[in-house]
């Protein structure tokens, strides 16, 4: 009461992920993002977004918290495992970055702060409102949150919502065999074995069973989504169970974020039913191209590559029909490595077409120069920069300020 009569947000990130009862009176809902279990399958982000979204609330919050250094890789994919959870706006306590070994910070232009801050603008700005059109909900309560059944779901192709027992009970309305709330409609119920029901939750579940919505009880999700739940738009590839696979709709436009939380590159296809162009956005420069797709079962698939700890962001534009046809094709010819001791390569315009200097790992962040000419700044996966608009026929000088592990210049047909 104090927080609102004095006109001051309220935040909330709970030390445990399932404690929502404090959420009632938050303006934001958040969780902490720390050190600890960084790499899990953590509930905490994805419940407090959930909530948000259920009760109306713009934006949630992840709180970013540790002590240790990190590199500009490690910030980046904590930051997208936040995105990942669908938190909106990231806060932190002044996480240092790791140093380099003449004690400059990596980020230290006002250029790298500059892309990196409109990187987070861009991915809170397509996290917050709009809707994410999950396909089932998820119960939960402040006793329990089934996050290792629920991760299963995600790792299927499935998108989810969790919903507690008390907006179940509270702010839930049945109508035509749909759990309503806020902007959200559930067909389809999933309740974890251990959740624990009272007489009067199993009655308004009842229901909306016997209205028409579906629901299932047990430990393992996926067979019966699979069986009952047909999934329109989704990602098809190696490495699933790493992707986090989200559909966005705002402004009446429709997003399909693909964030890879591993530490290889994912391939494989997105595959829709949407009937119109898709382009691929690029949320650390907002550059927008076209993508070429094939007709295939279910719909248009379109090629995806994503880098390790890296985003993947697709938008459809209804003003355009698909373009059908096929990504010109590279062919690797040869790799040249690349050592502290070895920065030199030979390029034949008449054999080659395309150059990529590539690094194992960094440092902390890497200049890169061709033939004297700047090429590019390195600092987040994949270490990767085309640099054939910079080569010349013949032999190339390249400029490397900066501490790498492993190099090489990858020439493709």
């Amino acid at each position: 009461s104090w927080c609102e009569s004095h006109r001051i947000a309220m935040l909330h990130a709970p030390e445990e992920a399932n404690d929502t009862h404090a959420y009632r009176h938050a303006t934001s809902t958040g969780a902490l993002l720390g050190e600890v279990g960084i790499s899990e399958k953590s509930a905490g982000v994805k419940l407090a977004s959930d909530y948000a979204r259920h009760h109306g609330l713009k934006r949630s919050f992840a709180y970013l918290t540790g002590t240790e250094e990190l590199t500009p890789d490690e910030l980046m994919r904590r930051l997208n495992y936040a995105f990942s959870g669908g938190a909106s706006r990231i806060v932190h306590d002044g996480i240092r970055l790791h140093e380099s070994e003449d004690g400059a910070d990596p980020i230290t232009l006002r250029a790298d702060y500059k892309k990196l801050g409109a990187y987070v603008k861009r991915m809170s700005w397509l996290c917050s409102t709009g809707t994410h059109n999950p396909h089932c909900a998820v119960l939960c309560t402040a006793d329990y949150v089934p996050a290792r059944s629920a991760s299963k779901i995600a790792e299927a192709g499935y998108s989810f919502s969790y919903l507690t027992l008390e907006d179940l009970m509270e702010k839930c309305t049945v109508r035509d065999g749909k759990l309503c709330i806020d902007r959200y409609e559930y067909s389809v119920l999933l309740i974890d074995s251990r959740v624990r029901l009272d007489a009067e939750s199993v009655t308004k579940i009842g229901r909306f069973v016997t209205e028409g919505g579906l629901m299932y009880r047990g430990g393992d999700f996926v067979p019966f989504l699979e069986k009952n739940v047909r999934r329109s738009s989704y990602f098809k590839g190696n490495s699933a169970s790493e992707l986090t696979f989200t559909h966005i709709t705002k402004g009446g436009v429709d997003f399909f974020v693909m964030i890879n939380s591993g530490d290889a590159w994912i391939e494989g296809e997105f595959v829709t039913d949407i009937s119109c162009a898709a382009e691929n956005f690029d949320p650390m420069t907002g550059g927008i191209s076209t993508l070429s797709c094939a007709m295939c079962d279910g719909g248009f698939g379109y090629p995806v590559r994503i880098a390790p700890h890296s985003v993947k962001v697709i938008g459809m534009n209804k003003n355009t029909l698909p373009k059908v046809g096929s990504e010109e094709i590279y062919k690797l010819r040869e790799i040249v490595s690349i050592s502290a001791e070895r920065t030199s390569f030979e390029y034949r315009a008449g054999a080659y077409s395309r150059a990529v200097l590539s690094f194992e790992g960094i440092e902390s962040a890497l200049d890169v120069a061709v033939n004297g000419k700047a090429a590019g700044r390195m600092m987040f996966k994949p270490y990767e920069a085309d640099i054939t608009e910079h080569v010349t026929d013949g032999k190339n000088e390249l400029g490397i300020t900066g501490d790498f592990f492993g190099g090489s210049v990858k020439l493709y047909e």
